[in-house]
C-alpha cells in the first residue's frame, strides 16, 4: 500500500527527536499522521510495545481506530478488542487507552514509542510526563513521545514545545500545519470552514491555521459581541464589568463581561487556574484594577475544610464593598451550611441565592441570554450535563461564564423538579 505523505507528515516521521510535537488546523490530517508513524515505528522493531492515547477511549475507537484501520493494511495487524491491542505481525503490540484514565492505568508499561492524539484536551501535562516515562525499552535511537493536537490545549501543551535543557536547546520539535497544507481536502469543504471561521479572525488562526490564541481555546457564542477567542482587546477600564467564578478542587475558572450596547455583552477576560484560589484572584485584580459591579460564584463542597474557607476568602480581595455576590444555591441544609459559610468568610451578612441559573419560562430580556449558552459548541457543559468530565478545565470556564450570564438574571427559587422539567422541555 502507497501513502503519499504531506510535507509536515514526512517530517513528523522522519524526525529524531524523543518529543515531537504536530500542532495542526482543521482537517490537515492530525490522526492520519499520528496512524502512520506510530505503524512504522511497530514495524521498524520486532516484538516490541507501544502506545496509542486519545483524550478517551471512546474517542479512540470512533476516531482513531478508523483512521487507523484506513492507513494500515489489514494483513499486518489484528485489533484485540478484549485486551484494547493492536497486534502487529511482527510481534510488536500497541496499547490502545484513553488519557482521561490513564493516570490509573499508565503503571508497569515498557514502551518503546508512544503517540497521543489531540493531546491538548488533557487537563495537563502530566499524562504527557508519564507516557514518556513509559518510553524507556527497545532501540534508544527509536523511542519518541509524539503528540498530535489543534491549538484548542491548555497552557501547558504550548510550554511543552518550549520546554530547553541546561544549555538552552529545544527538546521537543514542534511541527506546525494549516488546513491549506492539504491538497486532498475538497475546496467546498474548505469555503464552508470559511464561513465558520471567515479569515483575518482569531477563529481562523486558531482553527484553520493551527495557532495557539488563548490558553484555553474556547469561543462564545452568537449573543456575545466576541464569538471568539479571549484577548486583552476590548477591556474597558472606565466600564464596569461583572464576574463569573467557578472555583473547584483541580482547577478554577473565572470570566469578566462589559455590556457594549443593551443586551450585547463582551467577554474581555477569562482565567484558567490549577494552583491556589489567591494566585487567580491576584491575577484577576491585577488585570482588571478594580472591583466587579457583581459576581456570581458556585459554593465549593469542601468548605468544612481549611481549603475550601481559603478558597473563598481569598475572594475578598477582589470583591469590593459595593460587589453583589450571588452564590448557587439550593433547598437542602447542606447547601444552607454553604451558604452561611460563604458569607462568613467574605464577611458578608448573607448572600443572594438562585438555585438554578437557567430560568424554566424566561422572560423576554433573559431569552438572549439563555439561548446564547444552549447553543455553545459543547451543548453538554451548557445544559448542564452531569456526564461532562469534572476535570476538564474548559467545563470551569464555561460554568464561570454561565455564572456571570446569571447575576443579569433576577435571583429566584426553582426546585429539582422544576430543573428536570426544564430539562424535558429541551429534549422535547
Amino acid at each position: 500500500m502507497k501513502i503519499k505523505l504531506l510535507p509536515h507528515q514526512r517530517k513528523l516521521i522522519q524526525s529524531t527527536a524523543s518529543r515531537r510535537l504536530l500542532i495542526a488546523g482543521v482537517g490537515a490530517g492530525k490522526t492520519l499522521s499520528l496512524c502512520i508513524l506510530i505503524m512504522i515505528a511497530a514495524l521498524r522493531q520486532e516484538r516490541v510495545r507501544g502506545g496509542l492515547l486519545a483524550p478517551t477511549y471512546r474517542l479512540f475507537l470512533r476516531v482513531v481506530l478508523p483512521t487507523w484501520m484506513e492507513v494500515v493494511p489489514p494483513d499486518v495487524y489484528e485489533w484485540k478488542p478484549g485486551i484494547q491491542r493492536i497486534e502487529m505481525c511482527n510481534g510488536t503490540h500497541i496499547d490502545c487507552m484513553g488519557t482521561d484514565k490513564v493516570r490509573k492505568r499508565l503503571v508497569g508499561f515498557n514502551w518503546s514509542f508512544a503517540g497521543m492524539d489531540e493531546a491538548g484536551v488533557a487537563f495537563d501535562d502530566d499524562v504527557a510526563i508519564m507516557a514518556m516515562q513509559r518510553v524507556r525499552f527497545g532501540d534508544p535511537r527509536e523511542r519518541f513521545l509524539a503528540m498530535a493536537s489543534s491549538p484548542h490545549g491548555h497552557g501547558w501543551l504550548e510550554q511543552w514545545g518550549e520546554k530547553r535543557d541546561k544549555y538552552g536547546r529545544k527538546i521537543a520539535e514542534v511541527i506546525n500545519a494549516t488546513t491549506y497544507d492539504n491538497p486532498f481536502l475538497p475546496q467546498e469543504y474548505i469555503d464552508d470552514l470559511e464561513l465558520d471561521f471567515p479569515p483575518g479572525t482569531l477563529e481562523h488562526e486558531q482553527e484553520m491555521l493551527g495557532r495557539f490564541i488563548s490558553l484555553t481555546g474556547l469561543m462564545y457564542g452568537e449573543y456575545f459581541d466576541r464569538p471568539r477567542n479571549i484577548s486583552v482587546l476590548g477591556y474597558d477600564p472606565t466600564a464596569p464589568y461583572v464576574l463569573g467564578v467557578d472555583p473547584g478542587k483541580r482547577a478554577s475558572g473565572w470570566v469578566a463581561l462589559q455590556e457594549r450596547a443593551p443586551g450585547r455583552w463582551l467577554v474581555v477576560r477569562e482565567w484558567l487556574g490549577t494552583g491556589p484560589t489567591e494566585d487567580i484572584a491576584e491575577s484577576a485584580l491585577r488585570d482588571m484594577g478594580r472591583a466587579p459591579r457583581a459576581a456570581y460564584l458556585d459554593t465549593p463542597s469542601k468548605l468544612s475544610t481549611r481549603t475550601g474557607i481559603t478558597d473563598v476568602q481569598a475572594l475578598r480581595q477582589v470583591f469590593g464593598r459595593g460587589t453583589t455576590v450571588r452564590v448557587l444555591g439550593g433547598v437542602k441544609r447542606s447547601s444552607k451550611y454553604r451558604h452561611k459559610a460563604v458569607a462568613a468568610a467574605l464577611s458578608r451578612g448573607e448572600l443572594e441565592i438562585s438555585s438554578s441559573l437557567i430560568p424554566r419560562r424566561p422572560r423576554p430580556a433573559e431569552r438572549g441570554l439563555v439561548h446564547a449558552l444552549e447553543t455553545m459548541p459543547w451543548k453538554d457543559v451548557s445544559t448542564r450535563d452531569e456526564s461532562t468530565d469534572e476535570k476538564d478545565p474548559r467545563k470551569h470556564i464555561l460554568d464561570a461564564l454561565e455564572f456571570a450570564v446569571a447575576i443579569l438574571i433576577p435571583p429566584r427559587n426553582y426546585t429539582s423538579e422544576d430543573r428536570a422539567d426544564t430539562l424535558r422541555e429541551r429534549a422535547a
